[in-house]
């Protein structure tokens, strides 16, 4: 992971895939894509985010999974609990 780390990363753009997901509950989700230059190369990032919250609508917890894609390869990542911001 720190060699991913290390390279430049340009992000392009970002767009919503499906409508945000939530429950009457504390808990909401959604999938996007982003395009990005990493090293030279274009990629997209396919990911989805799911957030709790708490009382006060602040985030609780993030969790983020998606898979990236060069037209060479693609791989799987995974961010449990992203330490909110």
């Amino acid at each position: 992971m720190k060699q991913l780390l290390d390279v430049p990363f340009t992000p392009k753009k970002a767009e919503l895939t499906a409508p945000i997901s939530f429950s009457l509950g504390n808990k909401a989700a959604m999938a996007f894509k982003l395009w990005a230059e990493v090293d030279g190369r274009n990629i997209s990032i396919d990911i989805i985010e799911v957030m709790t919250f708490d009382e006060s609508g602040r985030f609780a917890t993030r969790w983020r999974t998606g898979a990236w894609r060069t037209s060479q390869s693609s791989t799987e990542y995974h961010f449990p609990d992203l330490s909110v911001c």
